[in-house]
């Protein structure tokens, strides 16, 4: 604005430097955003690297845990090896069913086992036992651990007595 008319040279040095004061105003607005995106993408870049430290930390603790979780599984293999090699083992499903022998099991009452995995405990019983065996079964159900002498009865017909501890797992 001008209170008299302003010639054409006036005039166009004005809007010269109006287009020039604008240019700079946008290349500070620009220049602005732009620190301010820089400044964002570092913030960011920072928090990734932590959640990347973390991570890390995670794995290597995870690695650890495996490690002795196989440690562990190891010594119990090897435990369970040993037990196999001086005591008899069987493993009984909740329905009473042989789920697994060891091979002394197998030896000792003749069967194979694949004779023996899936019958009943009351197969190699004596017939005369079978109600103790599930007298014995009510207790083991309440999560009680109990030994028992039982006759059991061999391929071959012989009879044997034979302790057994019975652990609910």
């Amino acid at each position: 604005a001008a209170f008299t008319e302003l010639e054409d040279y006036k005039r166009d040095f004005v809007e010269k430097l109006s287009e020039s004061i604008a240019s700079t105003l946008n290349a500070v607005k620009v220049n602005i955003r732009t620190a301010h995106l820089l400044e964002q993408s570092q913030q960011q870049a920072e928090e990734l690297s932590a959640q990347e430290e973390e991570m890390r930390q995670n794995m290597e603790e995870m690695q650890a845990i495996q490690e002795e979780a196989r440690r562990r599984e190891e010594q119990l293999t090897i435990t369970i090896k040993a037990i196999d090699n001086v005591f008899g083992r069987m493993e009984l499903d909740s329905k009473k069913r042989i789920r697994n022998v060891n091979e002394r099991i197998v030896k000792l009452f003749g069967y194979t086992q694949k004779a023996l995995i899936g019958k009943t405990f009351a197969f190699v019983l004596k017939e005369s036992q079978v109600s103790n065996f599930e007298l014995l079964w009510s207790e083991l159900e309440q999560g009680e651990m109990k030994e028992e002498t039982f006759v059991i009865k061999t391929k071959k017909g012989n009879e044997m007595k034979l302790s057994f501890v019975f652990s609910p797992v």
